[in-house]
């Protein structure tokens, strides 16, 4: 599966106006990105250095992004870009109870398909139903994604 693809448009969108990774030239604007996970993860290992490689291309060099790690816990990664601290992140509905309760529809278990068609019928959703909750609002959502099929699991003692 490629995560790229279905997300090519919207990350293309985001290149206008931010980038990571480490680059040989100067930037006249560098983003900083928040993440709450370690180097090694795929986020930080691969999709916010493809997103920083789009963005300096798109731009011809003239934005770029770094990586700042552990700038807040999880929950709190969306409080960092209202409030300025850095401009991109991922974050995990989730994590945030009661905040974001639209967007926690593709949390709910059941779904045998795969990762990449969920996130592009999750999008489609977001665009045409769950966008007017406004629960993303003060930020530039650029896109929403989800991992292979979530599961209800039980253990009996």
């Amino acid at each position: 599966m490629n995560f790229f693809k279905p997300v090519a448009a919207v990350a293309l969108g985001a290149a206008l106006s931010a980038s990571t990774a480490i680059t040989a030239f100067a930037a006249d604007t560098t983003l900083v990105i928040s993440s709450w996970a370690p180097p090694t993860h795929g986020m930080n290992a691969k999709m916010w250095p493809k997103l920083t490689k789009m963005i300096e291309e798109a731009t011809d060099g003239r934005v770029t992004a770094e990586i700042k790690y552990k700038l807040a816990p999880p929950p709190a990664q969306f409080d960092l870009i209202q409030d300025g601290a850095a401009d991109l992140t991922w974050i995990f509905h989730g994590y945030n109870p009661g905040r974001f309760v639209a967007t926690q529809l593709i949390e709910l278990p059941g779904y045998q398909g795969s990762a990449e068609a969920a996130s592009v019928a999750y999008w489609r959703a977001y665009e045409k139903y769950l966008k007017s909750a406004n629960e993303h609002r003060g930020v530039k959502l650029v896109a929403l994604h989800t991992t292979a099929r979530d599961s209800c699991t039980a253990q009996r003692k």
